[in-house]
């Protein structure tokens, strides 16, 4: 008797195995697929988050002042320049001003009397007088993590009582954006 039975097609069990081998390398595509997205969605948030573009510059003032003279006080001020940002900044501009507070300015004293307010209507700060002004072009650099120091001394008269210190920073010699600080010091004679 001879066995009647059809022989199984030629690589029929390599056909499965041929079909399950696409099926793995489609969904390990579609996974590749999402990871990449993923990842470029990450590295998009860490971006927007560490604003790799934007400088990030942090200004204070550290002021020492001494009479030395009946007449005058020497005012050393020192502005910090810290650059907290991942980036470097190259600062073209600077301005910095000493203004009078105490004793009050004859205008301003005669405004208030006066019955007006201290700060005019169509302004958002005191326009206190400059007893010192210095503008100039300022080349300094401040790199990611680094404080830099830019020093100024002026003479005052010694009847000033107290002061306030106004400094600005700009990357650019006639662009108006840039850092600005302003602080308040009390002119006290040390004992």
């Amino acid at each position: 008797m001879h066995n009647t039975q059809a022989p199984p097609p030629p690589h029929g069990g390599d056909t499965k195995k041929r079909s399950v081998l696409a099926a793995v390398r489609e969904y390990l595509t579609v996974i590749h697929q999402i990871l990449v997205i993923i990842a470029i969605l990450a590295g998009a948030i860490w971006f927007i988050q560490r604003k790799v573009a934007s400088p990030k510059i942090s200004v204070s003032h550290r002021i020492v002042q001494r009479r030395v003279h009946e007449n005058v006080r020497w005012v050393a001020i020192d502005v910090l320049l810290e650059n907290k940002g991942v980036v470097p900044v190259h600062m073209q501009r600077s301005l910095m001003r000493v203004q009078r507070i105490i004793p009050l300015h004859e205008e301003i004293e005669e405004r208030l009397n006066d019955g007006f307010d201290l700060v005019l209507q169509e302004k958002h700060s005191v326009e206190w007088p400059a007893l010192e002004q210095q503008e100039s072009n300022t080349r300094v650099t401040v790199l990611p993590g680094e404080t830099r120091v830019v020093s100024w001394e002026v003479g005052i008269d010694s009847h000033i009582g107290t002061v306030r210190v106004y400094s600005f920073f700009s990357p650019s010699v006639r662009d108006t954006l840039g850092w600005a600080h302003a602080s308040v010091h009390d002119m006290e004679d040390e004992i």
